[in-house]
């Protein structure tokens, strides 16, 4: 089956610690998305910018509501990271 088209895109090579690795390839695969994508989708919700139309089309949105409750996290107002949930 060939590859849906994303348009165009730029390269961002990152690498992980390989505990932290195992954990975005875990919640990548819970959401149905290869890594890559899971990392476009986080860094576009951590800085405000709309989910590429590929991306959006591929998350469920019940998964991805799950995924918020279980991992999000937020700045409170002194600036320290607190659990979105109760934060």
């Amino acid at each position: 089956m060939a590859r849906e088209h994303k348009g165009k895109r730029g390269h961002i090579n990152t690498r992980a610690p390989l505990t932290h690795h195992k954990t975005y390839q875990a919640r990548a695969d819970d959401l149905g998305l290869d890594l890559g994508d899971y990392s476009v989708l986080v860094m576009a919700r951590a800085h405000g910018l709309p989910v590429p139309d590929y991306i959006a089309r591929r998350v469920d949105t019940d998964k991805l509501l799950r995924h918020d409750e279980q991992y999000a996290l937020a700045l409170t107002p002194d600036g320290e990271l607190a659990e979105a949930i109760g934060a």
